[in-house]
């Protein structure tokens, strides 16, 4: 999720010795408000966050789903008719229709990611073939030419200039993260053949990172002939034209497209590169999460959005269908507004801390569905460490940290209409009432709560969406913690912190980078400006005979690179 940006700053990149330098981490560029899988009610961009489907879509119609192994459809909350991904109202569903340079899908396994993630490549995607100079500034990248568009364009260089140029004046997802990787403006990419594109960037840079951002759905890769024949004076960008048109080298394209979003049809490339295993794949909107468990164990979904806890089990205890268990970056956390003045002190934050039962939160609200989580980065991330972690229960401690605080009406917000964080409210709740402080638990409708979030105004919260949307140890600090962090949400700030992470963006030595993620650590597990609840990774709720699940860098449902079994 991706609430509130500023304008990037990318001065952090000029010089990579300069000591002012690594007082800033590359900052944030402002973004207008979203929605469902982001953060508008009706619309579902992706986010810079790994966020959860959107609950707020009107209800799908559709009969059952064939049978067939030749088609498969996905029953999501989320709902619409833009697929342009420069686009706030974009809708998630146009990663059918595009591909990225890389492919930095990742595997299941949490050992194995994180195994890929110490010496990372990703897959060939778009790229054949990439290599950078020693400090990673330079990076030449070899394309696919055989790759081509379902209008029978092939990929050139001139296609990737024309996205790149697009993603930097639409100042949307692309733009972003080619500002994150030290590109502002198009005068630094060069093409000296019709299958080479060399990017200068603006200084050093770490090579997951920078291979990370780049392969991800976020910064596509367009038809540049078909879009630009589609564009007008008025439009040189070809809004109108992609927001309901295939427009990439992506596996899918547009069939059909229901009125209101909420049936949509997607049909193989004949021309895609690689291969599509099931040729036509339905989204169909059904917001209900139990309706959604019903067509699924009906054999009419074989991919659905997250279940409560109670649900994954009875999906579990099925023959028809399973739950794949995905390493991401997804984790739940108690988040605090630290320029409120009731709730910026660290005292409030760690004596919150020492009272709550974080087993009995794994345990019981997750149903052992998720494992705890001792620090602010995923266990899997580089540089990950526990041992800032001094907040194991302590009852006589909480109460007389929080003695301050009781009487002065404390709320705690949750999105409503989610059992799990109804559960995990009242269970904080309750443990925080045992030491002497009553909280009041404040049930937010979806759409307010998105709101809220968006303008960054929400005072103490729970919130499993805004976590990162890449699995890199740059990106996760950068998203909340710094004084410009990519994602306005907790109003925090430390010299420590903005230091450390402001030297990392440059940083492209590994030892190095260790140092200065466990500096950063430190630093905001003394602070907690958010306190995190349980590491969720990702539950993905499929027909027993799905195969070709993976991670992707966001909790929602993915219609591409499935199979059926044999």
């Amino acid at each position: 999720m991706a609430p509130h940006h500023t304008d990037p700053d990318l001065s952090a990149f000029t010089n990579a010795a300069a000591p002012a330098l690594a007082a800033r981490a590359l900052s944030r560029r402002r973004l207008l408000k979203f929605g469902g899988v982001a953060l508008a009610a009706t619309a579902a961009a992706p986010a810079l966050a790994a966020c959860g489907a959107g609950s707020s879509a009107q209800s799908g119609t559709s009969g059952a789903a064939s049978s067939s192994t030749d088609t498969l459809t996905v029953a999501t909350a989320t709902a619409g008719t833009v697929f342009d991904p420069e686009q706030p109202s974009g809708i998630f569903q146009y990663t059918m229709l595009y591909d990225s340079l890389f492919d930095t899908s990742t595997p299941p396994d949490s050992g194995e990611l994180a195994a890929l993630l110490a010496d990372y490549e990703p897959e060939a995607a778009l790229a054949t073939a990439w290599e950078s100079n020693k400090d990673n500034s330079v990076w030449t990248i070899t394309l696919n030419t055989d790759a081509m568009s379902p209008a029978g364009n092939s990929l050139t260089s001139a296609d990737v200039m024309w996205s790149f140029e697009r993603h930097l004046a639409m100042k949307w997802y692309g733009g972003i993260f080619l500002n994150r990787v030290g590109v502002t403006d198009i005068s630094q990419i060069e093409a000296p053949s019709d299958d080479t594109i060399v990017m200068n960037l603006a200084g050093p840079i770490g090579r997951t990172y920078f291979l990370q951002l780049m392969g991800c759905f976020i910064v596509p890769i367009f038809d540049a002939t078909e879009a630009q024949a589609n564009a007008t004076d008025d439009d040189p960008w070809a809004q109108d034209y992609i927001a309901s048109n295939a427009c990439g080298f992506g596996p899918y394209q547009l069939q059909s497209v229901a009125a209101d979003g909420t049936l949509n049809v997607f049909e193989a490339n004949p021309n895609y590169y690689g291969e599509v295993a099931i040729p036509t794949v339905t989204f169909r909107t059904t917001t209900e999460t139990s309706t959604q468990l019903q067509l699924l164990l009906r054999g009419e979904a074989q991919v659905i959005d997250a279940l409560s806890p109670v649900q994954i089990d009875e999906v579990e205890s099925s023959d028809s269908a399973k739950v794949v268990t995905v390493a991401n970056t997804g984790y739940t956390f108690l988040g605090f507004n630290n320029e409120e003045e009731l709730y910026q002190d660290v005292a409030l934050h760690q004596g919150i801390a020492y009272a709550l039962p974080f087993d009995d939160i794994v345990n019981s609200v997750f149903r052992g569905q998720a494992t705890s989580m001792k620090s602010v980065l995923p266990s899997f991330f580089q540089g990950f460490t526990d041992e800032y972690w001094v907040y194991d229960q302590d009852l006589d401690k909480a109460t007389e940290m929080l003695a301050p605080y009781a009487g002065q009406g404390l709320k705690l917000q949750y999105k409503g209409g989610s059992t799990l964080l109804q559960s995990l409210a009242v269970l904080i709740q309750s443990s925080l009432s045992d030491v002497g402080l009553d909280v009041e638990l404040v049930s937010v409708d979806p759409t307010t709560f998105a709101g809220e979030l968006t303008e960054a105004t929400l005072l103490m919260w729970l919130d499993n969406q805004s976590t990162p949307l890449v699995p890199d140890s740059l990106y996760g600090l950068q998203l909340l913690f710094p004084s410009d962090p990519t994602q306005v949400l907790i109003h925090y700030s430390n010299d420590v912190v903005d230091e450390a992470v402001g030297a990392l963006a440059t940083s492209f030595d590994p030892d190095e980078q260790v140092e200065l993620i466990r500096t950063a650590q430190k630093q905001i597990m003394a602070d907690l400006p958010i306190l995190p609840l349980a590491e969720t990774g990702g539950l993905i709720p499929v027909a027993s005979n799905i195969d070709g699940v993976k991670g992707h860098g966001a909790n929602i449902p993915w219609g591409r690179g499935y199979s059926y079994s044999a």
